[in-house]
């Protein structure tokens, strides 16, 4: 990952021939930045959730975090916008093409794909508390709420069942 003119931007790196693979796939955009330090203000854990300071360069930035999940054939990306509220986004890696996904009330976030990759589990608070869901993947038809009496951070089990982790 990598910052250019404000871009966050994630691309392959092949550790083998140390050099990068692809196309640079945009993540954020006004990424904080310190031009005299040479650096930018994010950070990904190893749970591959990433959090980066948007505001530019200028003061006012503020910090956001920016949930992904890749689909277990690697040719979707489902992340949290929030540049209307915290709505479900993917982005097809072969063309490099997003489109909102899901955008109910309330926010939703914490996507996760099944291990087969036919549904999406994820959170959203659109019934006043988290909750989380399940619906198909690609097609986004049907949703059907998997937790009882709120969870946040859904997970699958071995089974292909979701599950909410809190």
């Amino acid at each position: 990952m990598f910052v250019r003119n404000g871009t966050l931007l994630a691309q392959r790196f092949d550790l083998d021939r140390l050099k990068l693979v692809g196309d640079a796939v945009p993540l954020a955009e006004r990424v904080r930045s310190d031009p005299l330090m040479g650096r930018s203000v994010f950070s990904v854990s190893a749970g591959s959730t990433l959090a980066c300071e948007i505001g530019g360069t200028e003061s006012g930035s503020r910090m956001v975090w920016i949930d992904r999940t890749t689909s277990p054939d690697a040719q979707t990306l489902i992340y949290t916008n929030d540049s209307s509220g915290y709505h479900l986004w993917l982005l097809l890696l072969g063309n490099l093409r997003s489109r909102s996904f899901i955008a109910a009330p309330g926010n939703q976030t914490f996507a996760r794909f099944s291990p087969n990759g036919s549904c999406l589990a994820y959170d959203s608070h659109e019934a006043g508390r988290p909750e989380v869901y399940v619906t198909q993947f690609p097609s986004g038809r049907g949703k059907w709420q998997v937790s009882q009496q709120g969870g946040i951070m859904p997970t699958w089990r071995r089974d292909g069942r979701a599950r909410s982790s809190i």
